[in-house]
């Protein structure tokens, strides 16, 4: 079997932390601070329309999270053997063809329409992969399949 340049097991762990943490802050901030977090205009009855973008506060949320999702992806389980690695290579798959259709889908939306999100492309660029690589592999660690011979 081939090493994988992997963090140590116990990164598991702080990512999971990070995750859990980058949550709280957004809740935290949504709670005592629902005024600053949104950019948009002021409608009726003191409620914004906007998106949660171009504060600080975002880019706290956003960095947590992707560190934790690194972290998340990258680390050790306790047995890392072939089933572990084929896992990890199905899961990358995914991942990687699921963030191109959507890359392909927002330059095609792009072309025909003029209110496409653009400055939320690094983000999902980013988040969209790391996310769907630690769904894939852990629903497949949670839920085998019966083809494999365990």
């Amino acid at each position: 079997m081939r090493n994988l340049w992997l963090l140590p097991s116990i990164f598991l762990k702080i990512g999971l932390g990070f995750i859990v943490f980058s949550m709280m802050t957004l809740l935290i901030h949504l709670t005592i601070f629902p005024m600053y977090l949104f950019n948009g205009e002021q409608v009726e009855g003191g409620i914004q329309k906007g998106v949660f973008l171009g504060t600080f506060n975002d880019e706290i949320f956003y960095s947590l999270l992707t560190v934790g999702l690194l972290f998340l992806g990258f680390s050790k389980s306790k047995i890392e053997d072939e089933r572990t690695v084929e896992l990890r290579r199905k899961a990358a798959f995914f991942a990687i063809l699921i963030s191109l259709i959507w890359v392909l889908f927002i330059v095609i939306a792009g072309i025909f329409l003029e209110n496409i999100p653009v400055y939320q492309c690094g983000i999902v660029l980013v988040l969209l992969p790391l996310a769907l690589y630690n769904l894939s592999f852990f629903y497949q660690i949670l839920f085998p399949t019966s083809n494999h011979d365990q």
